[in-house]
């Protein structure tokens, strides 16, 4: 390439990179892997969040939810972060099923299940899908989506 010659290099510009290959922010390959700790720890975050002991702890959904967070509920409802910290406390019974943890990048993971929660003598069955970013401080949600599954 003429203009990358012109600049003293040689082949191609910029370098190609390996097919599947991430890359951290100084340039290393970068893991898809999470440890199994992480799996472990995102499962625990993602079951607190049906936990009246957690889920209604102001502090912990604090640390927990990015300052970004929302949702889109299963009623198709968009929450925001300020929403979800103003839900009312109120008793859970749900059940978690399938939980899947897939890596979308080092710092970043794809939580998946389907809920089975019981209110109001109803049950209510759901895909959901959670986002994950790993910071200095921890993981936390930015993202949850609910939709529903239709008996």
């Amino acid at each position: 390439m003429a203009g990358h010659a012109a600049r003293g290099g040689r082949g191609r510009y910029p370098p190609r990179r390996q097919r599947g290959a991430s890359r951290t922010a100084v340039g290393r390959p970068a893991s898809m892997e999470l440890s199994e700790q992480d799996r472990q720890t995102l499962e625990r975050l993602e079951e607190g969040l049906w936990r009246a002991e957690t889920r209604f702890d102001r502090a912990w959904m604090e640390r927990i939810l990015a300052s970004g967070f929302f949702e889109f509920g299963r009623s198709g409802r968009v929450y925001s972060r300020e929403d979800t910290l103003g839900i009312p406390a109120r008793p859970i019974d749900a059940t978690l099923e399938d939980c899947n943890v897939r890596p979308l990048s080092p710092d970043v993971a794809q939580v998946t299940y389907t809920s089975v929660e019981t209110y109001r003598e109803e049950e209510q069955v759901a895909n959901r899908s959670s986002l994950w970013s790993r910071t200095e401080d921890g993981w936390h949600l930015l993202f949850h989506q609910a939709t529903p599954v239709q008996a």
